[in-house]
């Protein structure tokens, strides 16, 4: 546990997400509204692929992570604190971005 638990909520994270933006082109196939099934693709795909372009940077920096502090030999309670930083940084980012 102390391997995954530093990168692991980002990864972990953006895998969800990119599972979000897999569900947005299939409902853009299978309930595309008012709109033709192209168009309901091109709109719902341009969301999709801004949501895995978001994820990049995150995958990058959880494996920088992955690769330097999850086999370091340290203290199993700083990899957990860094997945701990790591998450509340991560999701104190998204539910906060953009407010007013």
């Amino acid at each position: 546990m102390s391997f995954v638990v530093g990168h692991g909520v980002i990864e972990l994270s953006c895998i969800f997400i990119a599972g979000g933006a897999g569900l947005l082109i299939g409902t853009a196939l299978l309930m595309p509204g008012d709109l033709l099934r192209a168009d309901a693709l091109k709109s719902r795909g341009m969301e999709a692929v801004r949501l895995i372009v978001g994820c990049v940077p995150l995958l990058v920096v959880a494996g920088i992570i992955e690769g330097f502090i999850s086999p370091a030999p340290i203290s199993p309670m700083i990899k957990i604190g860094i997945g701990l930083i790591t998450g509340i940084a991560l999701y104190g980012y998204l539910f906060l971005a953009g407010r007013h």
